[in-house]
């Protein structure tokens, strides 16, 4: 994964499609609230091959670091 090219396409999307992008602490805040939600957490077994292992929580936290830190508001 190309974190810099990621970012810039998040970048890119946000500035055509919304008004006022959210700052990082508003996607942290939202991310944070989402992770206690069973229905969210759970949504990605619908995606996944049957007998794929999936952390969830390991994900967001490689998320977080390698991404969402990066970005600026």
């Amino acid at each position: 994964m190309d974190a810099k090219k990621l970012i810039h396409c998040y970048q890119t999307y946000m500035a055509y499609s919304v008004e006022k992008p959210p700052t990082q602490k508003q996607f942290l805040s939202n991310m944070e609230d989402k992770m206690t939600d069973i229905e969210f957490t759970n949504d990605i077994q619908i995606v996944l091959k049957p007998g794929v292992l999936f952390n969830i929580e390991k994900a967001w936290e490689t998320i977080k670091r390698e991404l969402i830190t990066k970005i600026k508001s």
